[in-house]
């Protein structure tokens, strides 16, 4: 009876892991990262989101990891958010 629960727990854990895993996929599609990047980078860089663009995007899943250009009046700067937008690290640094 014990080993059942267990297994039970565990298939329950396992389900519910999949569930946040296929909804933040899903968050994902339907999110354009041009954006989610312009809003990251516009308090790093100081200037509005609207005046921000965007290039060169890259993701990498393991470590989960963002790259991107962002040019605003004329100015470069290469962009790297590291973990999830909310709980990541982001910095953005002067192209020269």
């Amino acid at each position: 009876m014990k080993r059942s629960v267990m297994k039970n727990l565990l298939v329950a854990v396992l389900c519910l892991g999949m569930t946040g895993c296929v909804t933040r996929a899903i968050y994902d599609a339907s999110t354009s990262n041009e954006d989610t990047h312009k809003h990251m980078t516009s308090g790093r860089i100081g200037c509005a989101p609207d005046d921000i663009k965007i290039t060169d995007e890259k993701t990498t899943h393991f470590p989960l990891q963002h790259t991107w250009t962002a040019e605003c009046k004329g100015v470069k700067y290469f962009c790297t958010s590291e973990g999830t937008a909310m709980r990541g690290d982001l910095t953005c640094t002067q192209a020269k």
